[in-house]
């Protein structure tokens, strides 16, 4: 029988001893990150259930992620403080943060993100919130940092380990590591399923899927933005002064309507060869779009900001995770200095995306979404698209003022797939060729919307050329509609190309419509090719507005494509392609970087 005491002096069991209580503490503090929903009475419903291929697996990968989290969350604070102070800690932490996702999801429909950490500065709005005085605020922070490093102090060797701090430190890099490069880094966490991945189009769906923790670690590298060199800062300076006359006289100011089309394409035209009504014999250029699938706000970004999405993180969704000050050269903005009224509509949710924030800060006086909708009438899933005709036509009969309004559709948005989603239009069936039975549902439903869309438009267009006033529309589709797998692409391209050129998703599958129509003129001829982010300068130019600042630089007075790239989101996979730089562009793209970090992340 060994003694206590001598069982105590014994290395053998010291170290028993020292690995039991870590194991004690790492796997409560685990069990906390597991548990956190019934910690703090979250109860989210799984969204996107189509992106999942089983619920079962999904939960079980998810409870694995975050007891993971849990656990090396723990590891990370024993480089420095002791087992039971950092599985306190860590618990702290954790569960912090888990509440504070909770209260935001709650407000915004969005967790605890790490840009949000950028405002953690800014006291005033911080007080005003808790409805505190500044002067008091500051003297009880003063007075618990004071007491706590005293605490801290006299308490020294309870908090803080002793010993092996080498060892510790090598643990915590260890964990950083496996986390950046099994986790946080690649589309899907390495060694799972496949499911798990960073809903970027959908961040508070991170949260109600996944929980807090990998919605808030996974978009960290959207943090990142390389800070430009001096000459790139040079450039951008430049920019702020370009400026060029307007195309014509703005005397008699048109109302300019903008109108994104979700997901319009002539894919049915080709699969059904069933022609259009009034855009029949209408010019359509094509538009070079940065999205595929999905990611609607960021062809709005770019349309509105002249910005590239590609100068940001591959990914990212500057609606979300940059725009949080007004951007003075804002297409709305610009139009709003000319005298203009400044409206958007939208008929989805109003905070999807953070569009109310964004749209301020683009320069919108007015913001329309869902909820302010009188009982809007719906087709199939969504809100009639009839409904959003109607709003700019009686917002145009209102007023004498000039318009400028940004109206974003929503008929035509997937899932496709689900029977009865949408009334399919008589003998469009019958008109699907045998090769594509498999997806008949699908096909059929989706050109349903696109041609119901369309026949709407010129309706819209008929009562538009009525008004006394002239008007200019811009229209375009946002992206290609995402069927579930690239699968169906390459059997739609092999039935309408048998024995032709080879499938490529970019140059034959990404490119949406986009046409000008002046109620004066008509269709207006444009270049065959226009990227979204030159779009701003070419209708400022119709317009008849003096065209300056971004809207100023080479490329975009002479519809030049100085980035290519697409980000394909689709079922369970999001990757990059068509990206290119063409020759000569680096220096404008550089200085476009340069001005946008300036303008979005740091003013000097």
């Amino acid at each position: 029988m060994i003694s206590p005491d001598i069982e105590a002096k014994t290395p053998r069991f010291a170290c028993i001893k020292h690995i039991r209580i870590n194991a004690i503490c790492g796997i409560t503090t685990a069990m906390c990150t597991m548990h956190w929903d019934m910690l703090v009475g979250a109860d989210w419903p799984l969204r996107h259930s189509w992106l999942f291929r089983s619920t079962h697996e999904l939960m079980s990968d998810v409870a694995l992620l975050n007891f993971a989290f849990g656990l090396s969350l723990f590891l990370v604070l024993r480089a420095v403080f002791t087992p039971w102070i950092s599985m306190l800690l860590g618990s702290v932490v954790a569960i912090s943060l888990a509440i504070a996702s909770e209260q935001k999801m709650q407000y915004l429909d969005m967790p605890v993100l790490p840009w949000d950490l950028w405002f953690v500065g800014n006291l005033g709005t911080f007080t005003d919130f808790l409805d505190l005085e500044s002067p008091g605020l500051m003297l009880s922070i003063f007075g618990a940092a004071i007491s706590g490093s005293f605490l801290t102090w006299r308490l020294r060797s309870y908090i803080f380990r002793t010993s092996n701090y080498v060892y510790g430190f090598a643990t915590a890099s260890a964990i950083c590591i496996f986390w950046a490069v099994w986790i946080i880094m690649p589309i899907t966490p390495k060694h799972l399923s496949g499911q798990i991945h960073n809903i970027t189009w959908d961040l508070g769906a991170n949260h109600a899927n996944y929980g807090p923790f990998y919605a808030f670690l996974a978009n960290l590298q959207f943090v990142a933005i390389p800070s430009p060199s001096a000459q790139a800062r040079a450039e951008a300076e430049k920019v702020d002064l370009l400026k060029e006359p307007p195309l014509q006289s703005n005397a008699n100011k048109p109302n300019v309507v903008v109108i994104l089309s979700e997901s319009f394409t002539t894919l049915p035209l080709a699969i059904f060869d069933r022609p259009f009504t009034c855009l029949k014999d209408a010019p359509l250029s094509q538009m070079v779009t940065p999205a595929w699938g999905g990611f609607t706000a960021n062809v709005e970004f770019e349309v509105l900001s002249g910005y590239p999405n590609s100068i940001f993180p591959i990914g990212s969704v500057p609606y979300q995770m940059y725009l949080k000050r007004p951007l003075k050269h804002g297409l709305p903005e610009v139009f709003k200095s000319d005298g203009y009224e400044t409206l958007a509509i939208h008929t989805f949710k109003r905070n999807f995306f953070m569009r109310p924030i964004a749209y301020e800060m683009l320069g919108f006086d007015h913001y329309r979404g869902l909820e302010d909708l009188s009982n809007p009438k719906k087709r199939g899933k969504y809100v009639d698209d009839e409904v959003i005709f109607g709003e700019i036509l009686n917002t145009l009969r209102s007023t004498d003022r000039p318009q400028f309004i940004h109206a974003v559709t929503m008929m035509a948005h997937q899932p496709y797939k689900r029977a009865n989603r949408y009334p399919v239009i008589d003998g469009l069936a019958e008109a699907l060729p045998p090769a594509l039975n498999e997806y008949r549902t699908s096909l059929t439903q989706y050109a349903s919307m696109v041609f119901d869309h369309e026949r709407m438009l010129c309706s819209f267009l008929d009562k538009l050329r009525a008004m006394p006033q002239r008007s200019l529309v811009l229209f375009y589709g946002d992206h290609y509609p995402t069927f579930g797998s690239l699968d169906v692409y390459k059997d739609i391209h092999r039935t309408l190309f048998p024995g032709g050129p080879s499938f490529d998703l970019y140059n034959q599958y990404s490119k949406t419509p986009l046409f000008m129509f002046d109620t004066t003129k008509g269709f207006l001829p444009l270049s065959p090719e226009i990227p979204a982010y030159n779009a701003g300068a070419l209708l400022l130019r119709h317009a008849g507005l003096p065209v300056g600042n971004v809207w100023a630089m080479p490329h975009k007075q002479q519809n030049k494509i100085i980035t290519q790239s697409v980000y394909v989101a689709m079922h369970q996979k999001s990757s990059t392609v068509g990206l290119a730089n063409l020759p000569g562009a680096a220096k404008e793209l550089e200085a476009l970087k340069a001005h946008a970090y300036r303008a979005l992340i740091k003013d000097n």
